[in-house]
Formats: C-alpha cells, sequence, structure tokens
C-alpha cells in the first residue's frame, strides 16, 4: 500500500522570517545595495500511520529570493512519503524543509518621492517619517519630506503646477483638496480606495475627498473639533452637561468673571478659521451652496456673527491676537470655563497637573439651526498630478494604509487625533493602548462629532466649493469674525466678506 506525492505550498512573508530579518531587509532597502539572506523554517508534523518501513525522501527546492522588497514570495517544496508492507502502527515524522539560499538579488530599483506638509511638531514629525519609511519598505520608495508652512501652502502649491514641479504628494485639508482637485494639481484616487477598500473609511471623511463624486484623497487623521468645559464648575454651580448653544451662553455667562476667569476663550489668529468653521455649521450656513452659487450672505451666517459677539463679550480681551495654543494655556491655568479645541487638546490635558483631566468634559458642538455643527477638522493625504511614479504611489498609499501599519503608526503619533482607518476606530487596541486610555473618552466624542460635523465648514464642500481653498487662503472668514471681534456691526462684516468673496469667483471666470 503506497502514498506518494503529498505537497505543500509554503508562504514567506516579513512575518515568517523573524523581526530581526524584517529590520535587516528595511535596512537594505533604505542603503539600495544587492544582499542575500539564508534562511531556514522547519514545520513538524505528527502524523500516526500504520507501517512497518518507512521510506521518507526530503525533496528540497533552492529558490533565490529578492529582499530589497518585502513582499510575499512563493516557494513551493514537495515532501514525498512512501509507505510499504503495512503490519503495525508506529509515529513517523514529516519534516518540511525550506530552504533559502543565495543567489542573484531579484531588487526593484528604490525610487525616491517628495512630500510636501506643515507638520511641526517633533513627535508628529518623527511617528510620520517611520510610518512613511515602514510603507515605503513595500513599495520600494523613500519618501523625501519638505515641511511648508500653512499659509505658504496654497501659493506654493499653485506655483509648483505653473512650473512643472509639484511633488508626489501633498497634505491637504477638504477646502485645499477640493480646489486643487478642479484645478488638476491633485489626482483622482478612486484607484486607490479600490485597493485599500471601498469601505476603509467611514463616509463622513471620505465624503470630504471628494468633488463631483470622485475622490482626490485618502482621510489620514481627524482632528475635529469639540466642546470642552470645566465639568467640576459645572458641579460646583448645579449645571447640567450642556445640550445646546443657549445653555452654553448662559452657563459662560454665569460663570464669567474678569480679570480673572472668563466664561469663554475664543481666538481668531489661527491660519485657519476655526471660528468661523465651528460657528457657521450650527446655522446651516455655508459659503457657496450645492451649485457653487455663492450664500455667505444669508441669515444663519449672521446668526453665527452674533454668537460669536455674545462669546468675544465675556472671553479674554485681544481675541483678534490670540490663538489656539493660547487658548488651551489659558484653559489649563484656570482662566476660562470652555473653549472649542481639536481632540489633540487631549495631550496638554493629559499631562497637566492636578489631575485637571478628571475634571474636564467634552460634548460635541450644538447645532441650532439643522443638526450639523462643528468643525470636522482632518487631514488628507494626495497624489499630484505631477507625479512621475504613480504606480509606486500607490503601492505606498495601500502600504500606509494596512490596518497595522496604520495602527502602528496612529499608537505612537499626536496624542488625540483621531483614526479615519474603521478597523482602528472600532477595534479595541488603539483606544486600549497606555497612551491613549487616559484621554479615550475625549477622542471618542471626537470621532462621534466628526460624523456630523462639516469639513472645513463647507455643507457642500464636495460639490459646489471648488473655490473654498481660495476663500480660505484668502482670510476672508477670519477677517469678517475679527471686524466683529473689534466691536463693528455683524451685518456690515457680512456684506464685506460676501462681496470679498464675489470678487474671488469673478477672477476665477
Amino acid at each position: 500500500m503506497t502514498s506518494k506525492n503529498l505537497s505543500r505550498r509554503r508562504l514567506l512573508t516579513a512575518a515568517s522570517v523573524g523581526a530581526g530579518s524584517v529590520a535587516a531587509m528595511a535596512a537594505l532597502v533604505g542603503c539600495g545595495e544587492v544582499q542575500t539572506v539564508t534562511e531556514r523554517v522547519v514545520e513538524v508534523v505528527t502524523k500516526e500511520v500504520p507501517v512497518e518501513k518507512v521510506v521518507t525522501r526530503e525533496v528540497v527546492k533552492e529558490v533565490a529570493v529578492e529582499v530589497e522588497k518585502v513582499v510575499t514570495q512563493q516557494v513551493e517544496v514537495a515532501v514525498e512519503v512512501e509507505v510499504e508492507k503495512v503490519v503495525e502502527k508506529t509515529v513517523v515524522e514529516e519534516r518540511v524543509v525550506t530552504k533559502v539560499v543565495q543567489g542573484e538579488a531579484m531588487q526593484r530599483k528604490i525610487e525616491t518621492v517628495t512630500f510636501w506638509d506643515f507638520e511641526t511638531r517633533a513627535l508628529g514629525v518623527a511617528a510620520q517619517e517611520a510610518w512613511l519609511a515602514r510603507a515605503g519598505t513595500h513599495a520600494a520608495v523613500r519618501v523625501e519630506r519638505l515641511r511648508v508652512p500653512f499659509p505658504e501652502m496654497e501659493p506654493k502649491v499653485l506655483a509648483g503646477k505653473a512650473s512643472g514641479t509639484l511633488p508626489d504628494m501633498v497634505w491637504s485639508q477638504p477646502d485645499s483638496c477640493w480646489t486643487w482637485a478642479a484645478a488638476e494639481i491633485v489626482a483622482p484616487l478612486d484607484e486607490v480606495h479600490a485597493e485599500i477598500g471601498v469601505n476603509k473609511f467611514g463616509n463622513n471623511p471620505l465624503e470630504a475627498t471628494k468633488l463631483d463624486g470622485v475622490s482626490y484623497g485618502v482621510p489620514q487623521f481627524l482632528w475635529p473639533h469639540i466642546m470642552y468645559y470645566r465639568m467640576d464648575k459645572y458641579e460646583e454651580n448645579g449645571f447640567d452637561e450642556p445640550k445646546t448653544w443657549i445653555d452654553l451662553g448662559e452657563n459662560g455667562a454665569a460663570l464669567n468673571s474678569p480679570p480673572d476667569h472668563y466664561g469663554f476663550f475664543t481666538y481668531l489668529k489661527d491660519a485657519h478659521p476655526k471660528l468661523a468653521w465651528n460657528l457657521m455649521p450650527a446655522f446651516d450656513a455655508y459659503v457657496f451652496d450645492r451649485d457653487g452659487s455663492v450664500a455667505l450672505g444669508s441669515q444663519g451666517t449672521l446668526g453665527s456673527l452674533i454668537l460669536a459677539a455674545a462669546l468675544f463679550s465675556i472671553s479674554p480681551p485681544g481675541v483678534a491676537g490670540n490663538d489656539e495654543g493660547a487658548g488651551r494655556t489659558a484653559f489649563l491655568n484656570g482662566l476660562a470655563s470652555h473653549m472649542t479645541s481639536s481632540t489633540s487638546f487631549s495631550t496638554g490635558l493629559a499631562a497637566a497637573p492636578d489631575d485637571l483631566l478628571s475634571k474636564v468634559g467634552a460634548v460635541a458642538q450644538p447645532s441650532v439651526i439643522g443638526d450639523a455643527a462643528g468643525l470636522a477638522g482632518m487631514n488628507i493625504l494626495n497624489i499630484t498630478t505631477g507625479t512621475k511614479h504613480p504606480d509606486r504611489m500607490m503601492e505606498l498609499f495601500v502600504s500606509l494604509f494596512d490596518h497595522e501599519i496604520y495602527q502602528g503608526w496612529f499608537i505612537s503619533t499626536v496624542l488625540g487625533w483621531a483614526p479615519t482607518l474603521r478597523s482602528v476606530q472600532e477595534g479595541t487596541d488603539y483606544w486600549e493602548s497606555a497612551r491613549v486610555k487616559p484621554v479615550a473618552r475625549l477622542v471618542r466624542t471626537g470621532v462621534e462629532a466628526s460624523n456630523k460635523a462639516w469639513p472645513s465648514g463647507a455643507k457642500f464642500g464636495s460639490e459646489g466649493a471648488s473655490l473654498l481653498g481660495t476663500v480660505t487662503a484668502r482670510n476672508v472668514l477670519k477677517d469678517m469674525f475679527t471686524k466683529v471681534s473689534d466691536g463693528g456691526a455683524p451685518e456690515a462684516a457680512l456684506e464685506d466678506a460676501t462681496a470679498e468673496v464675489e470678487r474671488i469667483v469673478a477672477d476665477a471666470g
């Protein structure tokens, strides 16, 4: 009785060669040298068969494998076992031996690609560069990063388009993504999303990357704004958790006691018009409507300016000269009871003395008209139309948003950023990690808020706001709110801003 031709197929991956070999391979990719390694993998299978005489023959196939790019390499190993004269039972071990030997390396050329972003925080920079390097190993690319300050990004990108010197990839936010898509600066990425998986991201973030139904970017991370409030002061005064802007306004006024303490901290100095993006959605007020027509001069926008004026009245002086960082410091030092800020404020709260974190609550910003409110802040990764390596860029993006690679980066990056990848949002590893767990309740509030909030305050950004990036870059919305903070009438500030947006549309033809 003879049994022959028992075959096995084994997949050689980064996981099967161990962490040390992965590190070595990543180093080789970085230097571009031709290298080979020898690796032995042994699998022992215990099998009970009835035999008297067992003849076992190993067939070992020597295969040269590429180690510069760690991808799946199939190595076929055939093991043939002959069994003769069955008279009694015994135990036989079959050994499958895979031998990788030195041979001619089948290496792909390492391509260098360029990336323009505006990250400045040391932790964010280090984590992002490590993330890009790890994914780059899989795509056989080296990413060179150029930091471009946020206010300079728009003119530099426009100049790059005009001169043919665009980078391979660029950072954007929804308003600039739409504007650059309309100007054919960033490339359509529906094919990339098909490779990554069309259901990998929540609907709201994914829609924020689209123009005319086509995606032009991949949602990298969220920094949604939520309302932070001093929960201990609420308890001292018998206030319930705030549900409406009326609650927030009344509670802020009751807690306002200048110059030692203020009901709110508002700020306008940031490059982003964050106050506009936080208040306009609450009134269903937008810059452009679904058809791309100017819609700024509405009663909703006027309502947001009137609310801002009320908040300015119970904020520390110098609103126009204060930025979000100053507000965070003031809040940490007990100078204010409320402020809007992104989920990354968790970093400061977690490090604050006197267990401040336990005294701070957070809620999604309430709406006045409709059900949307607050800024769904988000950074987007784009591939530009100027890339000379479209296939490698697709490989890089697919690797960047692999669950393990993405989650590994996210656990180590700026505390309080919120993940866009649904598998990370819905899993437990990220939320239960040592750094994130203390602030998980705040970050979760932001994730939930981002499902209703508007990206960059633009309700119809994906359909009608191809010029919103230009409006932002020219500080139209920020200037509108600043005029009110300086004591100007909301009606006059709105009239001036509307006229400026109409000029931008006319200039664009």
